[in-house]
């Protein structure tokens, strides 16, 4: 049984197919990323056609690559935390390359006003 879907922005000409719906989801998100990395979460429309063939339209969020540590891995260290509307959000420092790290838990997508996860990376200044 075969998935489709595809980015809203670019078109069905760009559709992909894969066997579960989160994999066919994962695959839009791979090919829109193209060879740009945003430091933040931003979200984008996503139609997915089941194998049965019903479409729905959702908005999947697009979360950055954690940049690469000057050590092996980040040794993340927990900096602080504060309530944000139905959330928190979350700080973090690597230990070893200084690298911040901010998760907001309720965090509002700017195109549906819908909430959901988003991360932050930013260099030390």
């Amino acid at each position: 049984m075969t998935w489709r879907a595809w980015s809203l922005d670019l078109g069905p000409g760009y559709a992909v197919r894969a066997g579960t719906r989160e994999d066919v989801i994962a695959a839009v998100v791979d090919d829109y990323r193209g060879g740009e990395e945003p430091a933040e979460t931003y979200w984008i429309w996503v139609a997915v056609v089941t194998p049965q063939g019903e479409e729905s339209e959702l908005r999947v969020p697009v979360h950055p690559i954690e940049p690469d540590c000057t050590a092996r891995e980040h040794k993340w260290r927990h900096i602080s935390t504060h309530l944000n509307g139905g959330g928190v959000v979350i700080e973090e420092v690597c230990s070893a390359c200084g690298l911040l790290r901010r998760t907001d838990t309720w965090a509002t997508d700017p195109g549906s006003g819908m909430h959901g996860r988003a991360i932050r990376y930013m260099q030390p200044a």
